[in-house]
């Protein structure tokens, strides 16, 4: 699933065992029987996040849903458990980003809450 989020990530198999070890960072995956039908990857951000008054601060680093269990609140519930987790460290507050385009996944915070409070134009230089 991870790889079908982000199709360019390095070794996300290493990463995702990295994580499991961390006390700031957390997976939560949701179960169909035996079947994985999504994720969700939250962490604790110290660092500045836009729009938070406080630190840590919770962050939804990414989520997914298989398709054949969309619309059925298991991206809710996913984000219901980041919520607690993040609490629970000491966060009062959740983050999150999207790309400009991606209006689907815009729609989605909307509609769990989210506030949107920054566009964003991202840029580099190679030196």
């Amino acid at each position: 699933m991870g790889r079908k989020l982000w199709p360019k990530y390095g070794n996300l198999r290493r990463d995702f065992e990295r994580i499991s070890k961390l006390s700031y960072e957390k997976v939560f995956i949701c179960w169909a029987g035996k079947i994985p039908a999504g994720f969700v990857e939250v962490s604790l951000r110290r660092d500045y996040v836009e729009g938070a008054n406080s630190s840590p601060t919770g962050y939804l680093e990414g989520i997914f849903v298989e398709k054949r269990f969309r619309k059925n609140g298991v991206a809710r519930m996913l984000v219901r458990e980041a919520e607690a987790w993040a609490k629970s460290k000491g966060a009062t507050e959740l983050g999150s980003d999207t790309r400009l385009s991606n209006r689907r996944s815009q729609k989605f915070h909307k509609a769990l809450g989210f506030i949107q409070v920054e566009k964003n134009v991202a840029f580099i230089k190679e030196l």
